[in-house]
């Protein structure tokens, strides 16, 4: 079975529009792409894959994690040794991260510059490592929740906020 596709989620009625489309295209076509910025009608892209996971029966043993399926014999070769998963593990711990479930890889291009993420809340721990350029990130107290609007929980988009946050706070100029 594809572990990738699994999900917990109950839609318990709702209906909500998809806030993006996927497209599957080669790396080739991705770097393309990407690389060409915005314009011309172009659409943002940014890659999202999984790329390590927890065993499907969910026995993470001293944090290990597999690599999703689908993935490369060259994407597998630079996990096993361009990663050094100790010290992301150490780095967890430090945090106080709860067990380690998965890795996901973000890649931006010329495409991406500009692009938000909408007001959301992440269900795992993260641990945000950049490797060129800067994003901006806008952390709000858990207490803070209600005053965000969240969707109501089993609602398709219930790890979202209803409505946009101000883009700047009063003090800023």
């Amino acid at each position: 079975s594809d572990r990738g596709s699994h999900s917990d989620r109950v839609s318990a009625g709702y209906e909500a529009k998809p806030l993006v489309s996927s497209l599957t295209m080669s790396i080739g076509e991705y770097l393309d792409s990407a690389q060409a910025g915005p314009s011309h009608g172009r659409r943002c892209l940014y890659l999202q894959q999984s790329v390590l996971q927890a065993p499907a029966d969910g026995s993470v043993q001293q944090g290990a994690l597999l690599p999703c399926a689908g993935l490369g014999e060259g994407m597998r070769r630079d996990i096993g040794s361009g990663i050094d998963l100790q010290a992301v593990r150490a780095l967890a711990e430090a945090g106080g991260f709860g067990p380690w479930q998965r890795c996901q890889l973000f890649v931006g291009g010329a495409s991406a510059a500009g692009a938000r993420s909408i007001l959301h809340f992440d269900q795992y721990d993260n641990l945000f490592v950049q490797i060129s350029g800067w994003k901006r990130f806008r952390v709000y107290d858990p207490q803070q929740t209600r005053c965000l609007y969240p969707f109501p929980i089993h609602h398709p988009l219930d790890t979202r906020a209803q409505v946009p946050p101000p883009l700047r706070r009063p003090t800023d100029r």
